[in-house]
């Protein structure tokens, strides 16, 4: 089974004749997706109007993959300032979008020193994998995350970052319930 059309590529409308003799317009993307099984499609358009259509509905299910998504997700310009996040990410720190959005990433992080290193290098065309850091909360509380990052950019020009975060809190914290109850029985 294919997934939901969720490809927000560069495309361009193609008309192609069917065996039948009838035009059919086919909408050619950059790069060829397949599922396990088969390759990805959006459909065969019909007409212009149709593959709009089919293309609308393509970033409605996208959008709607990525602000529904589990996991915490978010944008940063290039001047540190939060472009977007999803509702994860939102979840996870205890605020609204209204209250996030806007704001320096920076002054969510516990650690200074690392907010400016992940940024440095991202500034420098480097993708994060699985990055520790800590992130305070609304409520004060701190959260271990794992960040794996990386910027888009165009014609050079950095546009924003592309970071997902994953909590890792409650796997720190049984870390350290181990390793204290290991010095306990020294």
């Amino acid at each position: 089974r294919l997934f939901p059309s969720c490809i927000l590529s560069t495309s361009f409308l193609h008309q192609n004749q069917s065996a039948r003799g009838t035009y059919y317009y086919s909408r050619i993307l950059g790069e060829t997706m397949t599922s396990a099984e088969q390759p990805f499609h959006l459909g065969r358009p019909t007409s212009p109007s149709h593959a709009k259509q089919l293309l609308q509905q393509s970033e409605e299910r996208f959008r709607d993959f990525v602000e529904s998504a589990s996991i915490a997700l978010h944008f940063v310009g290039p001047d540190g300032v939060i472009q977007w996040a999803n509702q994860a990410e939102l979840d996870l720190l205890g605020y609204t979008a209204e209250e996030y959005i806007g704001r320096n990433i920076a002054e969510f992080h516990v650690d200074g020193p690392v907010i400016d290193d992940i940024l440095c290098r991202l500034c420098n065309g480097e993708k994060l994998r699985e990055y520790e850091a800590r992130l305070r909360a609304k409520d004060g509380s701190i959260r271990h995350v794992l960040i794996d990052s990386s910027v888009l950019f165009e014609d050079g020009k950095f546009i924003h970052t592309r970071c997902f975060t994953r909590d890792i809190t409650e796997r720190k914290r049984a870390e350290q319930a181990l390793r204290e109850s290991e010095q306990r029985f020294r």
